[in-house]
């Protein structure tokens, strides 16, 4: 939809349009989280999870990719050619490393910033 619109319209390359599809999906995702509002289950309690911690997250993760991407790179070079299993240990590994370090800074003296510096 976003190509069809840009060549239709002659939108310079990099312009970002709202599409109808963007916009269904973003509806879509907000609908789904809110849908598990109340939820008992395992993955209730793991998005709950991610929702809560979702800024530390982000705040840590980009500087984690970094490093593990290139620990990889150096120790398991051959999967580099493997993308979807490396975004897939990429993903699992920074979000469970930066679990790791927000769970240890709050079990640290450092636990009355943890508030200012995770969210």
């Amino acid at each position: 939809e976003d190509e069809w619109l840009s060549k239709t319209l002659r939108y310079a390359p990099g312009l970002q349009t709202i599409t109808v599809s963007s916009s269904m999906y973003a509806l879509t995702f907000i609908l789904a989280f809110l849908s598990f509002t109340g939820s008992k289950g395992p993955i209730a309690k793991i998005l709950g999870w991610l929702g809560t911690n979702s800024y530390g997250i982000y705040l840590v993760h980009l500087l984690l990719l970094g490093w593990l991407a290139r620990a990889i790179q150096h120790f398991i070079p051959w999967l580099l050619a493997q993308p979807m299993l490396l975004v897939f240990i990429l993903a699992v590994l920074d979000i469970a490393l930066v679990a790791i370090f927000m769970k240890s800074v709050a079990r640290s003296p450092a636990r009355k910033w943890y508030r200012y510096l995770f969210g």
